[in-house]
């Protein structure tokens, strides 16, 4: 087993299991603060704030412990894997993005690679602005109630975006992955208090969706985002268009809708702010 990286705002403390994917293992602290959610990656998933990316089986891990010296593996036959940081401090993952400019024709690009999906699970189809036949079924059921509260009359006040906390089904919400793609275009755009407001609100219960929401809050970013901003929003010129359909498509990986609903907050937030 080798880890091939770490995050740069890895949680301090002692941490056991909270929930087990494929590729992934998140673990939550032991009596410390319920979020961010610290998680043991496999290499494809790439790098993140909290993530230690590891290249071989990661099945084994049940426990980790964590300081600003070294990382400690606990696997469930007993056998201990100490880390020392400081020999491996040029593994560890920046997860900042230096500063991006906004501007429409970004946006629009954006917006239309997203129009162009056929994704019926998603929120696309708020980005289309115009009422739809929702079949009377629960996804449809759920969709017009987005519909209904996205297109209001005052929708973009944070009283009427947080009505939409944790609406939907999944790890994370439909709702909460639009709500922290808002909070990002709030982030990108300067509009500090409304990033606090909306962040205020959205934490609940869902460490999944908190542990979103602090990153996005706190402008720290996982490798497919930060890469897929630096290319649209940090060029002075437009991204070339096939590059940046591979970077659209490598999010809207990401869960079963949440890299699409996430995508959608983010353009609805920005051409909110920018009008």
């Amino acid at each position: 087993m080798i880890i091939e990286g770490f995050g740069d705002h890895l949680p301090k403390g002692y941490f056991k299991i909270h929930s087990i994917f494929t590729k992934v293992r998140n673990f939550e602290s032991i009596g410390g603060s319920c979020f961010p959610l610290l998680s043991i990656v496999a290499k494809e998933i790439r790098g993140g704030p909290q993530n230690i990316v590891i290249n071989g089986d990661i099945s084994s891990i049940d426990k980790v412990e964590c300081n600003d010296l070294e990382i400690k593996l606990f696997f469930s036959k007993g056998n201990v894997c100490e880390v020392d940081l400081k020999c491996l401090s040029d593994l560890q993952y920046n997860s900042h993005c230096k500063a991006v400019a906004i501007n429409k024709l970004q946006i629009d690009q954006l917006e239309k690679m997203l129009l162009c999906k056929e994704d019926e699970d998603s929120l696309i189809f708020l980005l289309r602005e115009k009422s739809i036949d929702f079949a009377k079924t629960i996804n449809g059921m759920i969709h017009k109630r987005f519909f209904e509260i996205v297109h209001c009359e005052q929708s973009f006040s944070i009283d009427s975006l947080l009505r939409l906390k944790g609406l939907g089904i999944g790890l994370t919400p439909s709702g909460d992955d639009f709500l922290a793609g808002v909070m990002l275009a709030f982030d990108l755009c300067k509009e500090k208090q409304m990033l606090e407001e909306l962040y205020t609100g959205a934490l609940g219960q869902n460490q999944f969706s908190n542990t979103l929401f602090y990153n996005i809050k706190n402008g720290f970013y996982h490798q497919r985002l930060k890469i897929l901003l630096m290319n649209i929003f940090g060029c002075d010129v437009v991204c070339n268009e096939d590059k940046m359909m591979f970077l659209v498509n490598l999010y809207l990986e990401i869960g079963s809708t949440s890299g699409a609903d996430f995508l959608v907050g983010l353009v609805y937030g920005l051409k909110k702010i920018l009008g």
